[in-house]
């Protein structure tokens, strides 16, 4: 998961108090920014921010992956993991016109799957409530790496494989609802996806330096995907991403124009608008921290809309903050490229976000154990474990963080200070954890 880094912190509270949006000043702490993140694993990256229409700042650092030429704004880079998000906006659009039914079961747009379960609807696919596993874990079934998607043995592998989650109970990310959506769209528009995200997203929004660019030189050994939802990140292996998503590339530039194009009336109607960022209700009532194509998240007390990943050796991430009409896009080459981390911290120069002090203060082994557990929400678990004499937080993917404590049961990651962990305890010992991560809040029950 990308960190946010010590230089980062120095960085931000160092510009502590800076209101202005623009001037010499924030761009130069920007470039700053962009250079430091170049001995921190990115190899190359780009960086534009938008502010109510105008670009305040555009920049690039490094190389780009498969380029002699310095990275700069409108250098292409691999954008897949926003793929989602282009599929909704497509879908959004036809259904506008009554050409595609968001309410439609799936089965009635890829025949022969779940028509015995009318209840996973195209909508389902959109919000990543459908229940379906990714498709990664028949590559993992088959011990096998797939170096090309391939849908036939997909589509055979799910009429048997049994659902994650009965659809509605759960919000998790599965790169079979993007598959599935992207052939129910093909099926709907007689167009192949590259040709209808053309015609449909990256044509209307004036985004000239998207598309499809087929290029072997470019490809890394592994193809390890990972992608940001609903506050976290899902972590999906080596599986292909769908529709050859890895050879999707855009630029900073044009990821600013798409959220501009969002904003008024090019892409989408107010009411399409809405409900594309409208959280994804859940069986149970609750609300889920994603909606549409993007991840409901914030930074601080500000609501923010954020969408991205790795795939292919690069990484994107862009966040639109809509109290403030900012859009920030970064996008990087290297795997262990700190993209969001980076974003976060430009968000903090440009709206003058003061850095909170971090502690690491000693907590005695006999109430480390009192945490020390398996806790459990959302379909999901959670385990505190403790080394080097901190607690230890277990994502569901296997990811470790170590926890600083702060004072009073409240506690941060040691590399990623957007997650937070507080515990509920009755007689010093843990009942619940509350886990805050990028502004998306959780309470997980103990269970062992």
């Amino acid at each position: 998961m990308p960190r946010i880094l010590p230089w980062i912190a120095c960085l931000t509270m160092g510009m502590a108090g800076v209101r202005s949006q623009e001037g010499d000043e924030l761009r130069h702490a920007l470039e700053r920014l962009g250079r430091g993140a170049l001995e921190d694993g990115a190899l190359g990256l780009t960086l534009a921010v938008d502010q109510g229409g105008a670009i305040v700042f555009a920049g690039g650092w490094g190389m780009a992956a498969g380029h002699d030429a310095q990275a700069g704004p409108d250098t292409p880079f691999v954008s897949g993991p926003l793929l989602g998000n282009f599929l909704a906006v497509a879908a959004l659009r036809l259904a506008e016109r009554g050409e595609f039914d968001l309410a439609a079961p799936l089965a009635k747009l890829v025949p022969g799957l779940y028509a015995d379960r009318p209840e996973i609807t195209i909508d389902r696919l959109l919000t990543h409530t459908s229940g379906i596993p990714s498709y990664g874990e028949l590559l993992a079934a088959e011990r096998r790496q797939a170096a090309a998607f391939a849908p036939a043995p997909i589509l055979a592998w799910l009429k048997t494989a049994p659902l994650d989650s009965e659809p509605g109970s759960c919000a998790s990310y599965s790169n079979t609802d993007d598959f599935l959506l992207g052939l129910a769209l093909e099926q709907a528009s007689g167009k192949r996806l590259a040709e209808l995200l053309e015609a449909e997203v990256f044509g209307p929004a004036g985004m000239e330096d998207t598309r499809w660019r087929a290029d072997p030189s470019e490809r890394h050994a592994s193809a390890h995907l990972d992608q940001e939802f609903g506050g976290g990140v899902t972590v999906l292996g080596d599986a292909p991403p769908p529709f050859d998503a890895d050879d999707l590339h855009s630029t900073a530039l044009d990821l600013v124009r798409f959220q501009r194009a969002l904003l008024g009336e090019k892409l989408l109607k107010s009411a399409s608008r809405e409900l594309r960022q409208e959280a994804a209700a859940l069986a149970d009532g609750s609300r889920a921290a994603h909606a549409r194509g993007v991840s409901l998240t914030a930074l601080g007390d500000l609501p923010r809309q954020s969408a991205g990943g790795g795939m292919a050796g690069q990484r994107v991430h862009v966040a639109y903050y809509p109290t403030l009409d900012t859009t920030i896009a970064v996008l990087a080459s290297g795997a262990e490229a700190p993209s969001e981390s980076l974003e976060r911290a430009a968000a903090r120069l440009v709206f003058g976000l003061e850095t909170a002090e971090v502690r690491d203060l000693p907590l005695p082994a006999a109430e480390r154990t009192l945490h020390v557990g398996e806790y459990y929400a959302a379909c999901t678990s959670y385990v505190i474990t403790e080394a080097n004499e901190h607690l230890v937080l277990v994502m569901p993917g296997g990811e470790r963080h170590e926890l600083l404590y702060q004072g009073e049961g409240r506690f941060l990651a040691r590399k990623h200070r957007d997650l937070q962990v507080a515990f509920e305890l009755d007689d010093g010992h843990a009942l619940a954890l509350i886990l805050t991560e990028r502004g998306v809040s959780l309470r997980a029950v103990r269970v062992a």
